[in-house]
């Protein structure tokens, strides 16, 4: 599939935009691809029409294990295979999709996600979300 280029990344990021604009606030939950019925942007978007048809896929594995695939492509672990549909670098996917959080992360907001989707649009990279930052050291 390749990296898509500039304009592909643009308007991928522009679709997520939409995909998590749409998403049900209580329905939003950016510490698992699928956890019961609430998704993160990541699992919005597998799920939406207009990513599917571009190939980024969600699948469910025989351990029960949910993960994002491009293309089918089953070898790329989910972040790497994010990196690679949004044109952007491991770590910019990384921080994005928010591969830090787990289940007991507090909530990483809608508004959080949207603020890094726009920083990327404008050309900025992403900045770690509130819950996984590191907390500072008592000085």
């Amino acid at each position: 599939m390749g990296i898509p280029q500039t304009e592909d990344r643009e308007e991928r990021l522009r679709q997520l935009r939409r995909v998590v604009l749409a998403a049900p606030e209580n329905l939003f939950n950016m510490n698992s691809i699928k956890c019961g019925t609430a998704m993160c942007a990541a699992g919005w978007a597998a799920s939406d029409p207009w990513f599917i048809d571009r190939g980024l896929r969600m699948v469910h594995s025989e351990v029960n294990r949910t993960r994002i695939t491009v293309a089918d492509d089953i070898f790329l672990d989910t972040f790497g295979a994010l990196a690679q549909f949004f044109g952007i670098g491991t770590e910019d996917a990384d921080i994005l999709f928010a591969a830090d959080a787990c289940s007991d992360t507090p909530t990483i907001s809608k508004l959080e996600v949207i603020d890094n989707i726009d920083l990327m649009l404008d050309g900025c990279r992403p900045t770690k979300y509130r819950a996984v930052r590191p907390e500072p050291e008592d000085q």
